[in-house]
């Protein structure tokens, strides 16, 4: 049976890496909508329930598939505006949580970060940005890593 405290942790964890590191400008890029970076063949390739659906915050700068608390979703947020600068205090920041793993291939530059609940990956191109947090029930797979690596280049293809 799954506890509160296993799923507040690594939310926690997500918010003190942002809350540490702000964007360094807008979040909202103009003219997309965070439910159209990732397409039907992502998702299938992630393990999401079929049949899913995208649900835009209120903001406009995210996107959320599946249930957080069922651990079965993928959050897409973007970034308008994001400089080396910024990425590099992100991927620092998370170095106090877990290790940052190098995606080459994706983008100008992006790196992801194992956690207990999954996996979070930041991915940049031309000075914008996605970040994208796969929720599992297990711990993130190599297979996983790349079905996510897969989905962030298409959602930078997309911005």
């Amino acid at each position: 049976m799954l506890n509160l405290r296993q799923i507040l942790k690594p939310s926690l964890a997500v918010v003190l890496m942002l809350a540490l590191c702000p964007s360094s400008g807008s979040a909202q890029v103009p003219g997309v909508d965070p439910c159209t970076l990732i397409g039907p063949a992502q998702l299938r390739r992630l393990t999401l329930p079929a049949a899913v659906t995208g649900i835009r915050d209120s903001a406009g700068v995210s996107c959320q598939w599946g249930k957080i608390e069922d651990r079965q979703a993928l959050v897409v947020k973007t970034f308008a505006r994001m400089d080396t600068l910024t990425l590099e205090r992100m991927r620092l920041a998370a170095t106090r949580i877990s290790d940052p793993l190098p995606e080459t291939g994706v983008g100008d530059a992006a790196w992801s970060v194992p956690k207990p609940f999954g996996l979070v990956m930041m991915a940049t191109l031309h000075g914008k940005a996605v970040q994208l947090q796969y929720y599992l029930k297990r711990r993130a797979t190599s297979a996983d890593r790349a079905a996510l690596r897969a989905a962030a280049k298409v959602a930078l293809e997309h911005l």
